[in-house]
């Protein structure tokens, strides 16, 4: 819960725009106090949305769901909302075959093009499984993975996962969900995290209200950037691999 300790935020409002937010109260215990002050304060209109800088992921920026995930000094980014408007794509192949699609577009305020696309584009031809398929890794990887599955059977000691094995894991993943979702949904992501620590315990993670929270959470901003990259390369999501990143 918020408490009413004195706090500063830096705002991101755009491009070369940032300003500071005294909070003398602290820090609003809801997003939509958070979001009045700041359209108050600033004189944003429209539709708005926030991210924050977690320093755990490298001072990446996540979509603000609670005030509790802020904290004093923090630095939040304000995404201004627009509405969608008609594009027509279409994308030749090296066979000289073609694909149109009628799709939306919008702007964020980062000029990131988002596109989404008819339920028989984004769809994929299989269904999403019951119980989802965890990958097999690279030979490190499941190296790593059965040191540590049988450490933590033996002493519940969790698996410090090196950074090269963790980025294999999300990308497998990340590929293996794009082969049933281009768009998958916080549901999705939550699933297949479950899958994950499931069938390696050793990953489970301490503090974490569900043991998977961090995984899913990595995963969602994994699938981001995969699709941001197809999307700047102008190539819609529907089918085949992601390129690595």
């Amino acid at each position: 819960m918020a408490d009413s300790t004195p706090a500063r935020l830096k705002v991101i409002l755009g491009e070369n725009n940032i300003e500071k937010l005294s909070l003398p109260n602290g820090i609003p215990e809801s997003l939509d106090d958070l979001l009045s002050k700041l359209k108050t304060f600033f004189g944003l209109k429209g539709d708005v949305r926030l991210q924050y800088m977690d320093q755990d992921f490298g001072n990446d920026f996540f979509n603000l769901n609670s005030t509790t995930q802020l904290q004093d000094l923090g630095t939040i980014k304000v995404i201004h909302q627009q509405t969608n408007t008609p594009l027509n794509i279409a994308t030749d192949t090296t066979s000289s075959s073609s694909l149109e699609c009628d799709g939306n577009v919008s702007l964020a305020s980062d000029d990131t093009i988002i596109l989404s696309f008819p339920e028989s584009v984004s769809s994929r031809a299989k269904q999403w499984p019951a119980d989802f398929p965890i990958p097999q890794f690279s030979y490190d990887t499941e190296l790593q993975l059965v040191k540590g599955n049988s450490e933590f059977n033996g002493s519940h000691k969790m698996l410090t996962v090196s950074s090269r094995s963790k980025s294999d894991i999300l990308n497998r993943l990340a590929e293996t969900i794009s082969g049933y979702k281009a768009y998958p949904d916080d549901s999705h992501f939550c699933t297949v995290a479950e899958a994950l620590i499931k069938k390696h315990p050793c990953l489970k993670e301490p503090g974490s209200f569900n043991g998977c929270n961090g995984w899913k959470q990595r995963l969602k901003y994994k699938m981001g950037k995969l699709q941001d990259s197809a999307q700047i390369a102008g190539v819609p999501r529907a089918g085949g691999k992601f390129p690595e990143i």
